[in-house]
């Protein structure tokens, strides 16, 4: 009896590290309840009844009900995470083996009875047992240590490219993510008005507030496909895939008033902050450069700039030029 109490914390263990590895909840009530009506029929199989095959049918049926949960944490997970499904897919395949190492150890408990089986096949099939609960075990730890790799790994990855401060692609997640972009689309450059101003006036700190609160300004008004990324300094970039020149404009313009209207509060001063905004058209259909869009773009943005700020301009066609943006009152003055 020891040996199986054993092996079930082993199993209930392997399960709440995955769990905690996806940082849910292990449902803990209903799992403890559960081992122990196991540990009860364990314990009269071994004390009362002396019959291996009600404490194999026991314990196997436990460690399956394990391994289910465990698959289902798996399978939802790589639902949720397309970069780690095809790891988290493995993983279920190999706690799938491994229940069915278990579920024919617990049928073959239940079918066959104690009376009809040879001395040697009693030898035979403890002799399988003993392989098969550590050989499961081992798996389950293999396909954890595995998954935690890939974590890792994934997590470096994410780290290059992700600016700390607002935590949005720096420039090389930025291309990266535009390769999957295949369709017409229209890029921008955002760039924030009397920047330096912030700084001076408010320090640093106000600055890096302001810059941080940009994810709250796009919240809502961007589309699931749409990239967007903190370029560095106060220039940001933004990747709207499948776009018309409508709706770049529609969007940009949502943008430019939420940031005009947004409540940048530090130490009790309003930090007032405007964008001046270049769009450009970038055409991966007609194998266009994207590092030309954004310089199409930039240039539209400085003209956005040079028209008093607080507005978009746009390039006509890729070859450059800028269309009629919108003019607001700039709370500033001066250059930046």
């Amino acid at each position: 009896m020891l040996r199986d109490l054993l092996l079930l914390a082993a199993n209930i263990l392997s399960y709440l590290g995955i769990v905690a590895f996806f940082r849910r909840n292990p449902h803990i009530h209903w799992l403890i309840l559960s081992l122990l009506v196991t540990i009860l029929v364990i314990a009269y199989a071994s004390y009362i009844r002396d019959s291996a095959q009600i404490r194999t049918i026991a314990y196997s049926s436990y460690v399956l009900l394990i391994y289910i949960l465990a698959i289902y944490q798996l399978i939802k997970s790589s639902l949720e995470s397309p970069q780690l499904a095809f790891t988290f897919r493995f993983v279920a395949a190999i706690h799938a083996l491994s229940a069915g190492m278990l579920m024919s150890r617990g049928l073959l408990a239940a079918v066959i009875q104690p009376e009809y089986i040879s001395a040697t096949n009693q030898l035979w099939a403890g002799s399988l047992s003993l392989l098969l609960t550590p050989a499961a075990l081992f798996l389950g730890n293999f396909a954890f240590l595995l998954m935690l790799s890939q974590r890792l790994k994934f997590e470096l990855i994410k780290r290059g490219h992700t600016d700390t401060l607002t935590e949005l692609l720096n420039r090389a997640g930025f291309f990266e993510a535009s390769e999957a972009i295949t369709r017409d689309s229209y890029v921008a450059v955002l760039d924030f008005d009397h920047f330096k101003k912030v700084n001076d006036a408010f320090g640093h700190a106000a600055g890096d507030r302001v810059l941080a609160s940009f994810t709250r300004c796009i919240a809502g008004v961007l589309r699931p496909n749409d990239i967007v990324a903190r370029a560095g300094g106060e220039e940001f970039w933004i990747l709207m895939d499948d776009t018309d020149s409508e709706q770049a404009v529609g969007i940009m313009e949502r943008i430019r008033k939420r940031v005009a209207g947004s409540s940048n509060l530090y130490e009790g001063q309003r930090t007032p902050v405007t964008v001046s905004i270049g769009l450009c058209k970038y055409q991966p259909s007609q194998k266009q450069n994207l590092k030309e869009a954004i310089h199409r773009a930039d240039e539209a943005m400085f003209q956005a700039k040079r028209a008093g700020r607080n507005c978009w301009r746009i390039s006509n066609d890729v070859h450059g030029g800028t269309g009629k943006g919108i003019e607001s009152p700039n709370p500033l003055s001066g250059t930046g």
